[in-house]
């Protein structure tokens, strides 16, 4: 246990004699760490009155006593146990203590109740690494590797309204479902991230768009950069997108050096992705070949296969997807330029 972190109110209870000789060596090294310590285990185990060893009759006198005052509750035993001990105390996620279950011979630790608020989780790990065992972490957003706002909450010090504890649960359901959540701060000067740029929350509000866009671009040999800009920022308007959202601007091989669209990419501060004709040939989808184009550059179409080839590079899309799936527009063609564009 790191010495450092802010020291809690502990309460470890046990029913067996293996499971309560467990408990004195936990509750010895937490007491050595600088933490309260609470100690509980059936009259016929107990070897002396220690300090913090609790002399009531049973488990569920002791909880009556400790539960709206603990930190956190170790059991060491059976998750039943804890679970039908605990029951008749639950409050509420925001209030009630970290409740943990390990077994008598320290194999497995399982944070059983408030896993982020309560700090369950962190506890669990911490006791895991101390008694070389496994903790069992079952929270989704851990299991999946995604940020949970209860969790930011609790690292930075912010408070959570108890009349609006439900919606931690809508938050992290979005977040699992990768679907975007907003947030903002309160000074009169921060930033929103988003599409929609007519949203000014603040007084300045500086606009960080996302880059979800993948532009696939044919062009005739030496077309200029403002010619390539005007086009592109117009076909993105008629989608309600701005070309600064351009993650990379993908064509043929054949143009890697096409001036025009080297300075268009360095223009909006994107990648500029070229692929080889046998690539482009290879892409997924309905697109609009034309036996023209195939003559000249050896595929029937080189923008919306482009930009499929760059979507897969850059991980917008898994090689079973179809253009079709993710297109955003199709071939769009003006004055010797062709504009298809993919996203996320």
């Amino acid at each position: 246990m790191d010495k450092d972190k802010e020291k809690m109110r502990i309460a470890v209870l046990s029913f067996t004699r293996a499971g309560s000789e467990k408990n004195r060596a936990l509750c010895r090294m937490l007491d050595e760490q600088g933490h309260r310590i609470f100690c509980w285990m059936p009259e016929r185990f107990r070897s002396g009155e220690g300090s913090g060893v609790l002399t009531c009759e049973s488990a569920k006198v002791a909880l009556e006593e400790l539960f709206s005052v603990v930190d956190a509750l170790i059991f060491i035993g059976a998750c039943g146990i804890a679970v039908r001990l605990i029951a008749p105390f639950l409050v509420s996620k925001l209030t009630d203590p970290a409740v943990l279950v390990m077994d008598e011979q320290g194999q497995f630790v399982i944070p059983l109740l408030s896993g982020h608020v309560g700090g369950a989780n962190a506890l669990a790990t911490e006791l895991a690494q101390w008694m070389n065992g496994t903790v069992v972490v079952t929270t989704a957003t851990d299991v999946c590797g995604k940020p949970a706002v209860d969790v930011f909450a609790n690292e930075h010090d912010l408070a959570i309204l108890p009349q609006e504890k439900d919606l931690i649960k809508q938050l992290s359901s979005r977040v699992l479902a990768d679907e975007p959540i907003g947030a903002l701060v309160e000074p009169d000067c921060g930033f929103l991230i988003g599409e929609d740029v007519s949203l000014a929350p603040f007084e300045k509000t500086l606009h960080l768009l996302p880059r979800n866009l993948i532009v696939g671009i044919g062009c005739k040999r030496g077309m200029s950069e403002t010619a390539l800009e005007t086009f592109v920022k117009e076909q993105l308007r008629t989608c309600g997108k701005s070309a600064y959202q351009i993650y990379a601007i993908a064509s043929i091989s054949l143009k890697q050096d096409e001036k025009g669209l080297l300075e268009l990419a360095r223009k909006l501060g994107t990648r500029f992705w070229t692929f080889p004709a046998e690539e482009l040939e290879k892409q997924q989808g309905m697109f609009h070949d034309s036996d023209f184009v195939r003559d000249q550059v050896g595929v029937g179409n080189v923008c919306e296969r482009a930009a499929m080839a760059a979507a897969k590079k850059a991980g917008f899309a898994d090689e079973k997807m179809r253009f079709e799936e993710i297109c955003r527009l199709a071939k769009v063609s003006d004055s010797g330029m062709t504009l298809a564009v993919v996203s996320i």
